[in-house]
Order: structure tokens, then C-alpha cells, then sequence
């Protein structure tokens, strides 16, 4: 007696996960999570390479972004890709601080005057203005910089200008 038997290719989801993360942060690894394999199959029984995608990036405003799997492929399973979602929330945003030595007279004031001893001024990467935040134990913490001003090695001046605080 003879038979015929049909073998179809068993369903298998590729699904991106959900992630979330603060406004002007990176995005964190984009990951998928796998449902369907057969006879103990994994992901490296799959042909093609996995991309995970998403239209975020570290300037995307607050909102709900699509996370796209893409990529895979096989003759033994029917792929079905999943989007997640990248959800952008609020958060606080603290600018990045950068470190220097700082000069004699780089912060000129009563509680700093000239010729006393400083250990460091501490200043954010970009900023639009100058603000002492704190001066303690000879090291100052300067909030922001203007365009105008710049840290040097004698101290605080005008790029224009000489050197000392300006």
C-alpha cells in the first residue's frame, strides 16, 4: 500500500522585546526572544543573520518607538517577526562632567582669591554659562561654561584674552 505524507515547515516567532529607557540615554541592546523550535533546534539552526532595529536614537524626543527583527531565515520553519516596543521616557538628564587641574586664580572670588591653592574645577562637557556650584577644601565645581570663557592651564579667560580669570 502506498502513502503520501506532507510535511509543512513549523511556525516559529522571532519576537523583539520590549525595552525602555530615559530620554538622551543610548539605546540598550536590542534582544529578541524565540518561540516554536522543534527537536531541540536553537537559533543557531536558523539561516541568515538577525537584525534588530529601531528608528530611536539618543535625540529621539519622548515616545513609543518600534523595535523590527529582521533577517533569519529557514526551510524547516514559517518565521513570523514580532515588533516590540522602545518606550523613551522622561528622565534627568545630567551632562557629563569633565575633570581638570585648575590654576592659581582659576575662580576668582573672596573664598577663592588669587594665589590660593586649588586642587581641581570640575566642569560639564557643554554648557552655556558659568556657575559655582561649590568651592571646598581648594577645588571648585563649576556648573556651566559659557561659549566665551574656556579653562585654561593659568585659569578662567577669554580665548581673546591673556591669562587669569576674566
Amino acid at each position: 500500500a502506498a502513502s503520501t505524507a506532507s510535511i509543512t515547515a513549523a511556525p516559529l516567532s522571532v519576537t523583539a522585546d520590549n525595552q525602555i529607557r530615559p530620554q538622551a540615554t543610548p539605546n540598550p541592546p536590542l534582544t529578541v526572544t524565540y518561540s516554536g523550535f522543534q527537536g531541540g533546534d536553537t537559533s543557531a539552526s536558523l539561516g541568515g543573520t538577525l537584525a534588530v532595529t529601531t528608528p530611536a536614537t539618543i535625540l529621539s524626543p519622548i515616545g513609543a518607538y518600534p523595535i523590527t527583527p529582521s533577517g533569519l531565515t529557514s526551510g524547516n520553519y514559517a518565521i513570523v517577526f514580532v515588533n516590540g516596543v522602545l518606550t523613551v521616557t522622561a528622565g534627568t538628564v545630567t551632562p557629563p562632567l569633565l575633570s581638570i587641574p585648575a590654576a592659581v586664580g582659576a575662580v576668582a572670588s573672596a573664598a577663592n582669591p588669587p594665589g590660593a591653592p586649588q586642587a581641581a574645577v570640575t566642569v560639564p562637557v557643554r554648557a552655556d554659562s558659568i556657575d559655582v556650584l561649590t568651592l571646598s577644601e581648594g577645588a571648585a565645581t563649576v556648573g556651566q561654561i559659557s561659549e566665551t570663557i574656556s579653562i585654561v592651564g593659568c585659569g578662567a579667560s577669554s580665548p581673546a584674552g591673556g591669562c587669569g580669570p576674566r
